[in-house]
């Protein structure tokens, strides 16, 4: 009988999150340059989802006739590699899962020296920027955009903890799931690592001027990303001072959306991000807009196109006076915190995407917009 083809197997499964992966059979031999097939199976002796403790991995290797010294070899590969991920959750037991795409081909990405397999990844996100994020089979967004946050409190977020309230018309609106700084204070865990998007336009040679430590996990993410050498752990105080030193270059905060038990936020630029490139296509399964969208007072207004030149998605345009395409309008706030004249303010979205309570409930349901997006693309090609 002939052996499954483990490589396949793996794209794949990798296919359930980002729908077809551009420059798929590139990935898939490279893949083959990383990893054995007898190396292979230990990621898929792990459970689809979930986790699983050493005991039972290690008891789970036995029956497949694995010799124990090979196992432990082995898997310190795959951990390195990003195809296992580990963490141990303080004052509870070590844990393994399976690494998925957007784990292995950020580790790989981030690697300082050149392999097949690092320029694999960066192809692979580099085809999901410039246009295959639109192949994602879920209609559920993973990101939702947070909004600069001195445009709905009038506070920046350094400092004491804020009070949720005044700056837009209808303080009420404000949510602490709406203001970056309240959604970092829930998180136990934080570490920082450079950005997975901008780091792969740079491998291949296009990348942008915008910084690069700007990617933010939390709890047992972060934990993950800190061991394996991917991400530094950081305070609260400098988790918001880089937060800050993002609204004032531009970048957009991208966070899970949920409404806490985060495990990433993003910032993204319009130039090298996939979130936001998908978005500027008119795509919302990637990111999703913020609760809130920009308002023009035209009276205020001088026409200085401050606003025109931060806008990541072209909301606002000027021909002798601004427009605002509300359809284009994401609630990012960036275009209200250049304002000179105050003439933007921000103003509660009447209908925008379901906020998800926890990340397990958002992952259950993209998990399964995945599986039918995925049988529908196979079984009717669209």
């Amino acid at each position: 009988m002939k052996e499954k083809d483990l490589y396949e197997e793996l794209v794949r499964s990798f296919e359930f999150m980002v729908g077809k992966m551009p420059d798929r059979e590139h990935f898939k031999s490279a893949l083959a340059t990383l990893v054995t097939p007898a190396e292979l199976k230990l990621h898929f002796l792990l459970p689809v989802v979930g986790t699983m403790t050493l005991d039972r991995f290690a008891r789970k290797a036995e029956r497949a006739k694995i010799p124990s010294a090979w196992f432990e070899i082995n898997l310190e590969k795959l951990i390195r590699e990003g195809l296992i991920v580990t963490y141990e959750v303080p004052g509870e037991e070590r844990v393994y899962q399976r690494g998925d795409v957007l784990t292995l081909t950020e580790l790989q990405i981030r690697k300082t020296e050149e392999h097949p397999m690092r320029t694999a990844a960066s192809n692979f996100m580099n085809g999901m920027i410039e246009g295959g994020s639109s192949e994602i089979p879920n209609k559920t967004p993973y990101f939702r955009v947070l909004p600069v946050e001195e445009t709905l409190t009038g506070h920046t977020p350094v400092g004491e903890v804020i009070e949720v309230k005044e700056a837009i018309p209808d303080p009420r609106a404000v949510l602490p799931i709406d203001v970056v700084s309240e959604m970092v204070r829930q998180e136990r865990i934080i570490a920082v690592a450079e950005c997975y998007c901008r780091k792969s336009r740079q491998v291949i040679g296009q990348g942008c001027e915008h910084p690069l430590e700007t990617c933010f996990y939390f709890n047992e993410l972060a934990l993950s990303q800190v061991e394996n050498g991917q991400a530094r752990r950081v305070s609260q105080e400098e988790a918001l001072e880089i937060l800050e030193m993002c609204e004032d270059v531009g970048l957009v905060h991208n966070v899970d959306n949920c409404e806490g038990d985060l495990r990433t936020l993003c910032n993204c630029c319009a130039c090298s991000c996939v979130v936001m490139k998908s978005i500027q296509r008119g795509n919302y399964n990637a990111g999703g807009p913020s609760r809130f969208q920009a308002v023009l007072n035209e009276e205020a207004c001088t026409a200085c196109g401050a606003c025109t030149e931060i806008c990541p998605t072209g909301a606002l345009s000027l021909n002798g006076r601004l427009a605002v395409a509300l359809e284009k309008c994401i609630g990012c706030g960036l275009c209200v915190s250049r304002c000179p004249e105050g003439a933007l303010s921000m103003a509660p979205r009447e209908k925008y995407p379901r906020i998800y309570p926890t990340n397990k409930k958002l992952w259950d349901r993209i998990g399964r917009e995945a599986f039918v997006g995925i049988a529908r693309q196979r079984l009717f090609g669209k």
